[in-house]
């Protein structure tokens, strides 16, 4: 099932997995130095152990792999030299964050290939005591025989999934022709897209050096004359092991990714970053500002307020691509019976809530992307399965949507389930 979305709601989760490897430690590497990758950043499973890796490109964006995309993706420790364990608990340098929107490339699909294996995330303050990662948006970059630069907090050994390293590994690496990724006559081969994607192994792919399992997000970057990093892949997936001889790791192209990321990051993050001001096309300039308080969309109103009766002003914070989305909701005096979720065309819940006290009203709102669905459904469950519209001690309940110039206002009678469809 592919899942693509460019969504500004508070809590954006939903579920994907691939068929090919996404490999997610470093093998066959050294220890990075201390200070150096203070841009790294680890991708929390829950509030638990090690997702993935990424790499901090705005104060408040992390790139990263859309194969990481989990629905228990939601929290990131950015400066991450050692391995963190725990979401809060903070070690050393590192500072931990919550994510409040995700955008994945609109061309990945997880099914078929790992093509534009691409999302960004969006925080929900600006670190700006780290410094970002510099992207490469040069398409003639990197070239065969040039060197990159992996790094990670990955498994260290492919066959030992206890090898996790405690502190951030980095190893360098060959770009090999994609024709050349994998042995000749492998499968493998056909799955490599030379526009979106690059290889890279140890010199003479003898083996034992490469990405693996926890890696997967990361960057792999270049040096230039300067000395400054410049991230030119993101960690994508291997073969049919990690560093096995013979066979190349499979990176993501950050330059065949830029319209994305520029729109994404400028125009929808309204994040403040180098490329937002440089690129003319990203439609934005360098006094963009950053998100006022709400801007992240789906911001919770205060119980009791008043419905936004005109979206004017609220459309205007979406992009040219998205549509405005307002939800109001006054619930019976059944309160905790009520729940309720907005689910793509795919099925995949994006936002969900719940937890009502009896007759509690909420509002909602958000910028659902035209090139995430064509359709999304809003849907309200009633647990003991006698609808919302129970008015016991005079707790009325109703229901109020805008989606873009559209409007709907309810008090809908339904049993356990009621569902109305919004299509752009």
């Amino acid at each position: 099932m592919e899942i693509v979305f460019t969504l500004k709601f508070k809590n954006v989760f939903g579920g994907q997995e691939s068929s090919l490897r996404p490999q997610t430690k470093i093998v066959g590497g050294n220890d990075a130095d201390y200070g150096e990758s203070e841009y790294y950043v680890q991708l929390f499973s829950g509030t638990t152990g090690l997702l993935c890796g990424g790499s901090l490109i705005a104060p408040n964006v992390v790139l990263t792999a859309a194969h990481c995309f989990t629905e228990n993706l939601q929290y990131v420790s950015v400066g991450s030299y050692e391995l963190a364990l725990t979401y809060g608990v903070e070690n050393g340098y590192s500072q931990h964050a919550r994510i409040t929107a995700i955008a994945i490339h609109p061309s990945y699909d997880g099914h078929d290939s790992l093509d534009y294996d691409i999302m960004l995330l969006k925080l929900d303050e600006n670190l700006t005591q780290f410094k970002t990662l510099s992207l490469n948006f040069d398409d003639s970059l990197p070239r065969v025989g040039d060197a990159v630069t992996v790094i990670g907090l990955g498994m260290t050994d492919a066959q030992d999934h206890n090898s996790i390293s405690d502190k951030l590994q980095e190893l360098t690496l060959e770009i090999v022709p994609t024709e050349e990724c994998f042995p000749p006559g492998s499968d493998q081969n056909d799955k490599v897209n030379a526009a979106a994607e690059f290889c890279a192994s140890s010199p003479g792919k003898i083996g034992g050096k490469g990405h693996c399992s926890g890696d997967s997000g990361g960057p792999a970057y270049a040096v230039d004359s300067s000395g400054e990093h410049i991230q030119m892949g993101v960690v994508s997936w291997v073969g049919s092991l990690c560093a096995a001889p013979g066979d190349s790791s499979v990176y993501s192209r950050v330059s065949t990714s830029r319209d994305f990321i520029s729109s994404v990051v400028c125009d929808e993050f309204r994040a403040e970053a180098p490329f937002c001001s440089m690129d003319s096309d990203s439609g934005s300039g360098s006094d963009t500002e950053s998100d006022s308080d709400n801007s992240d969309g789906c911001t919770e109103s205060s119980p009791g307020g008043e419905s936004n009766n005109g979206n004017t002003e609220a459309t205007a914070s979406c992009s040219s691509v998205e549509t405005y989305f307002f939800f109001e909701i006054k619930v019976d005096a059944y309160g905790s019976e009520v729940s309720w979720d907005l689910a793509d065309a795919h099925g995949s819940v994006i936002y969900t809530d719940g937890g009502f006290a009896d007759g509690e009203r909420r509002a909602y709102e958000g910028c659902l992307s035209r090139t995430a669905s064509a359709c999304f459904y809003l849907s309200i469950y009633d647990s003991y399965g006698d609808g919302m519209g129970h008015a016991h001690n005079g707790e009325g309940a109703y229901i109020g949507v805008i989606f873009g110039q559209s409007t709907y206002s309810d008090a809908p009678q339904y049993t356990s389930q009621f569902t109305l469809q919004l299509c752009h």
